[in-house]
């Protein structure tokens, strides 16, 4: 997980050189919630967790990444593909960029990496910092399993709010809002499987990608 961040480094100084928008945004996200697990791990040190997070990734969880980005797009599609083009707000700019060194990369391109070390980070970043804290502190006052799950609800129905009311605002947005949230359980439910918090980055950024491919690709 280092690694994917260190080497994200790159990218995001081609974007920031270049003023992509929302550059300034979802690196600040990064940003702020970084430093907030960082000192979630330093001053909460306690076994009884959440879930492991920081995992190393292997075969059998690039298997379950896979499923991951499969059952957010079919669920996606299954619910709300009569009037919106995705239950999740994917930026899309088509904007051409040259990175440090020369490399060019054309429009939907960019966008994709866009995804990749802006986007899903800082959003996958921030959920889980709520997860945990909603969970160090609603076990003081409810059963385990009541905090377990509102811990792991609350941040994703926000989550799914928003992004719900940047994709789509009308009559059904109800549905939206629903399929969202099951897609935020879906990406949850690979990160506490794997115990990563990158498979969760990659099943984010996998279905934003495959839905930017298949609507402007």
């Amino acid at each position: 997980m280092l690694l994917y961040f260190a080497f994200s480094g790159v990218p995001i100084a081609s974007f920031l050189l270049q003023d992509y928008p929302n550059t300034y945004f979802y690196l600040g996200l990064l940003t702020i919630f970084l430093i907030l697990l960082i000192w979630l791990r330093i001053y909460y040190k306690e076994r009884d967790q959440l879930l492991d997070y920081d995992e190393n990734l292997n075969f059998e969880k690039l298997i379950y990444i896979a499923i991951g980005i499969a059952g957010v797009y079919l669920t996606a599609s299954f619910i709300i593909s009569k009037f919106a083009k995705s239950s999740i707000y994917i930026p899309y700019q088509g904007m051409d960029v040259t990175y440090i060194g020369g490399f060019q990369l054309s429009g939907i391109w960019n966008d994709i990496l866009f995804q990749l070390v802006l986007v899903a980070p800082s959003e996958e970043l921030c959920k889980l910092v709520l997860h945990l804290a909603f969970y160090m502190k609603l076990r003081e006052a409810f059963s385990k399993s009541v905090a377990k799950g509102a811990s792991i609800g609350i941040p994703i129905f926000f989550w799914a709010m928003l992004h719900a009311y940047r994709a789509y605002t009308g009559p059904n947005m109800g549905v939206l809002i629903l399929s969202a949230f099951i897609g935020g359980l879906i990406i949850f439910y690979i990160m506490y499987k794997t115990r990563s918090l990158l498979s969760a980055i990659l099943v984010h950024a996998g279905y934003n990608s495959l839905v930017l491919l298949l609507t402007h690709g």
